[in-house]
């Protein structure tokens, strides 16, 4: 899933540093909660830029408890999307309402974020459908939004071929294909009803 796809890098480092698995648990929530701080202070950024000072800092403050607020936050499928979403989301209003030289390249991140919230929680994809209307409507011209569009629909391709491509090195295109067809329908007809 997404989540995982976070983990991979994190406890890679967390192995090269610590032979055993001891501390990982804590060593994945405390990544969880830089991770959550860098998105707010990235957001921060943003907000910034259209509200005052004490706006910005006031809307980011509502976030704060996702990142260190509960009993057990750390990287999962719900926390990942929600993450990934409100980063993408104002990187593509960013980008969209302060064009410049880096608008493409936040429209790129924002995809590829999106592609990896997706793969976390399909359910985010009704924030991709949101993502889109906001292009279409904030955008001006109709070439400015189908290169906004396009953009951000090629962050999420590379996303997605970044991860398919190692699963079919590892196994076979048919695996995967398999794989998909057992996630879309895990019962054979007729099979539950017995």
């Amino acid at each position: 899933t997404g989540s995982a796809f976070l983990l991979i890098p994190i406890i890679f480092i967390y192995q090269l540093i610590v032979p055993s698995n001891e501390g990982i648990v804590l060593f994945t929530r405390i990544c969880y909660m830089l991770f959550w701080y860098m998105i707010l202070i990235f957001a921060y950024q943003i907000l910034k830029k259209d509200f005052k000072k004490s706006s910005a800092l006031l809307v980011t403050g509502f976030m704060i408890p996702y990142a260190g607020g509960g009993i057990m936050f750390n990287f999962s499928y719900n926390t990942v999307p929600c993450a990934l979403s409100y980063i993408s989301g104002l990187m593509i209003y960013d980008a969209v309402e302060h064009k410049s030289k880096y608008s493409a390249i936040k429209l790129i991140c924002a995809g590829f974020m999106m592609g990896i919230a997706l793969f976390a929680q399909p359910g985010y994809a009704v924030s991709i459908v949101i993502f889109a209307a906001v292009i279409l409507l904030r955008s001006k011209e109709i070439n400015e939004k189908i290169r906004n569009l396009f953009f951000c629909i090629l962050g999420g391709v590379i996303e997605i071929l970044l991860v398919i491509i190692p699963i079919i090195i590892r196994t076979s295109f048919e695996k995967l294909v398999a794989g998909i067809r057992y996630k879309l329908n895990p019962y054979p007809t007729g099979a539950m009803s017995e």
